[in-house]
């Protein structure tokens, strides 16, 4: 499955520079939020961290699906 995650400066591990704004991931599916923030390298901010996928607060238990987009505030 695919999903997108939107890229804020403050999580971009990236040039800052850059204008990408949005990441594509290939996911296994029934991969949790949680298995896609440690992905992204975000696993020890994940307490503080607003999960919301397709503009609905999630859970770190819930699993995207095809196509979904994942912000991280």
């Amino acid at each position: 499955m695919v999903i997108h995650s939107i890229l804020h400066s403050v999580y971009r591990k990236m040039d800052l520079d850059s204008p990408q704004r949005y990441l594509e991931l290939e996911m296994e599916a029934g991969t949790t939020l949680s298995g896609v923030i440690e992905l992204l390298g975000y696993e020890d901010q994940f307490d503080n961290m607003l999960v919301v996928v397709n503009g609905q607060i999630a859970d770190r238990d819930d699993t995207p699906n095809d196509g979904d987009t994942i912000d991280t505030r």
